[in-house]
């Protein structure tokens, strides 16, 4: 888990953009796990990278590349 530093505007930019990723995706069915949801937040407050976020959703539901 890697943190940042990152200021309030762009803690409030990430969880727009969250926002709008995950309710196109509910949108179409989709549902988030708490899990999920967890991680999200922490890319939001800094303490992981989207790249985290993503490379730990594949692993969790084993869309892992090795």
């Amino acid at each position: 888990m890697s943190v940042q530093q990152i200021s309030p505007t762009e803690q409030a930019r990430r969880a727009r953009l969250v926002k709008e990723a995950t309710h196109s995706i509910e949108m179409e069915g989709g549902v988030f796990t708490d899990a999920s949801n967890m991680d999200l937040q922490q890319y939001i407050l800094g303490n992981l990278t989207i790249e985290e976020c993503i490379k730990r959703n594949r692993y969790r539901y084993g869309l892992n590349n090795g």
